[in-house]
C-alpha cells in the first residue's frame, strides 16, 4: 500500500454530491458506469441525516420552551423579592424608627433607624440577586449540556444507522465504491481493500465490483484484511489513496447536523 500521505478523505473528494447521498455522478455515456439500484442511490446517508436532524430539533424545540419558562419563572420571582424586600424594609425602617425615636429623640431615632434597615435590606437584595443569577447560570449550563448531549446521541444513532444499512443492504458498500471512483477512467490497476465479509459481498455473483468498474481499469482486485472492519473501505489506483469508508461520510453528517442545528438556534 502506499504511503498515507496520499490519502484522500471522502469528505475532500468531488465524486460526493453537495448534498449528504453517495449518488453517481455520470459522465460521458461513453464512459457512465453502470447505475446504482434505486434503494442504493437514495442511500442510508440521507435517512441517517434526517433521523439525526428531527431528534435535534425536537430536543432543542423542548429545550428552548423550558428555558424560556424558566427564565419567566426566575424574572418573577426576581420581581416578586424585590418588591417583598422593599416592602418589608421599609416596614421594619418604621418600626425601628419609631423605636429609636423614643429613646434617643424621635426624629434622630427614626431616621437611623430607617438608614440601618435601607442597608441590610440593600444587602438581603444583593445576596438574592446573586443567587438568582447563580440558579440561572446553571440552568443555561444545564440546557446547554442537554443540547450538546442530544446532537452527541443523534450522530450516534446516525452511525448506528449507516452501519445496519452496510450490514443489511449488499449494495451499499458497492454504491459508496462505484460513486468514489466514477470520475476515474482508463487506471492501470485499482485496489479495494476492505474486511474479509465486505470482500464476499463485492466479488458475489456475475455483476461483482469488478465487472461494474471495468470502464476504470481491467486491473482491479479486491485485497481483504482481516483487520479493517464492515465499514472501512480504502481504494489505491497509481496516484492515489481514498478513504471511502463510512468513517469519512459520518463526520461529513456529523457536520451537516450541527450546521442544521446551529440554523435551528438562529
Amino acid at each position: 500500500m502506499r504511503l498515507l500521505n496520499k490519502v484522500i478523505k471522502a469528505s475532500q473528494y468531488d465524486q460526493f454530491s453537495s448534498g449528504l447521498l453517495v449518488e453517481e455522478h455520470h459522465g460521458p455515456s461513453s464512459a457512465a458506469v453502470s447505475p446504482v439500484p434505486a434503494a442504493s442511490k437514495k442511500n442510508v446517508l440521507d435517512q441517517a441525516f434526517q433521523k439525526a436532524k428531527e431528534i435535534v430539533d425536537s430536543a432543542q424545540a423542548l429545550a428552548l420552551k423550558q428555558k424560556r419558562e424558566a427564565l419567566d419563572e426566575i424574572e418573577k420571582e426576581r420581581s416578586q423579592a424585590k418588591k417583598s424586600g422593599y416592602d418589608d424594609g421599609f416596614a421594619q425602617g418604621c418600626e425601628e424608627g419609631k423605636a429609636a425615636g423614643f429613646t434617643s429623640g424621635k426624629k434622630s431615632g427614626y431616621e437611623d433607624g430607617l438608614k440601618n434597615s435601607a442597608a441590610e435590606n440593600k444587602k438581603s437584595l444583593d445576596e438574592l440577586a446573586s443567587m438568582i443569577e447563580s440558579v440561572e447560570k446553571s440552568k443555561n449550563s444545564l440546557l446547554q449540556n442537554f443540547e450538546s448531549g442530544i446532537k452527541d446521541l443523534a450522530c450516534e444513532i446516525a452511525r448506528s444507522i449507516l452501519k445496519s444499512e452496510l450490514k443489511t443492504n449488499e449494495n451499499a458498500m458497492r454504491a459508496i465504491i462505484k460513486s468514489a471512483m466514477n470520475s476515474y477512467r482508463s487506471q492501470s490497476w485499482v485496489r479495494i481493500y476492505v474486511s474479509n465479509g465486505t470482500a464476499e459481498v463485492l466479488l458475489k455473483g456475475d455483476n461483482n465490483i469488478i465487472n461494474e468498474l471495468k470502464e476504470i481499469s481491467d486491473n482491479i482486485k479486491v485485497i481483504p484484511n482481516p483487520e479493517m472492519d464492515d465499514s472501512d473501505c480504502l481504494l489505491e489506483t497509481p496516484e492515489k489513496i481514498i478513504d471511502a469508508g463510512i468513517g469519512p461520510q459520518f463526520e461529513k453528517l456529523k457536520a451537516a447536523v450541527e450546521n442544521s442545528a446551529a440554523n435551528t438556534q438562529k
